[in-house]
């Protein structure tokens, strides 16, 4: 789909490239081979990235929740450079499927690496309300390369569910939408028509052709996530939730 129909902001409605704030999540496998399994985004300049729970769970042990798989973010910044950044902390939201996470945001000099990001909506969306996301689900894996294929998907709400679709893995606010969610695109932001995120990618029915029958976890919910032991600017946090994160200023959110 050609990206010129869609929007995606900031503060003050600066419009942002999709691979400025949107990147690939690679998780290094046994056989040191690193596969795709996911895409996140970034809600700060200081490396702070949304995604879907069952995201980072691939890279964590059951029992303890302790990270035992190495996962790095692949950050397109121009037609012709990228920069590959290591996850170094995930925050699982309580229930639901949200996640959060810091990036590595400075070079081998400790020079700070700078990031765009995107603002936040809490305004719910009505049924037939047009959405898009942006992803990379259409990525192939040939032995030690990996070609990657970013690309807009877009669709609509057919239902606002409060309550969550299910018990287990959507438990959360979330709306059921026409829009395709393709294996991979899991994490990757989802936009209201002004640009700003409402929703973040959980969830499809294999549909072979539209309508396509998808869930997308509402943004709300991710401001319950509860950070530990952060360094931001103003100084460390043993404890900051996402909603501390936008009364500093941070996270911008209309």
């Amino acid at each position: 789909m050609a990206g010129e129909k869609y929007v995606a902001v900031t503060k003050n409605g600066q419009k942002r490239r999709p691979n400025e704030c949107i990147f690939p999540i690679l998780k290094q496998m046994d056989d040191n081979n690193w596969r795709l399994i996911g895409a996140g985004f970034f809600i700060t300049k200081h490396g702070i990235f949304l995604t879907a729970k069952h995201v980072l769970r691939g890279v964590l042990d059951n029992d303890t929740n302790k990270q035992v798989y190495p996962i790095v973010a692949l950050l397109f910044i121009s037609e012709t450079s990228y920069q590959i950044r290591r996850v170094t902390k995930g925050f699982l939201n309580v229930r639901g499927d949200i996640a959060a996470g810091i990036i590595m945001n400075t070079d081998e000099s400790e020079n700070l690496l700078g990031n765009g990001f995107y603002g936040l909506s809490r305004t719910p969306l009505s049924k037939r309300e047009e959405i898009h996301t942006y992803a990379y689900p259409e990525t192939i894996h040939d032995k030690n390369k990996i070609n990657f294929h970013g690309n807009y998907y877009d669709g609509a709400i057919v239902e606002h569910l409060p309550t969550g679709r299910d018990c287990n893995m959507l438990p959360n606010a979330c709306y059921q939408t026409t829009m395709q969610i393709l294996p991979g695109a899991s994490g990757a932001p989802v936009f209201n028509s002004s640009g700003y995120v409402i929703g973040i990618n959980s969830t499809s029915f294999d549909d072979n052709a539209p309508p396509y029958t998808s869930f997308v976890s509402c943004i709300t919910d991710a401001f319950g996530i509860i950070f530990e032991g952060i360094t931001l600017p103003c100084g460390y946090r043993e404890y900051c939730t996402l909603e501390d994160l936008c009364d500093l200023g941070y996270v911008i959110t209309c």
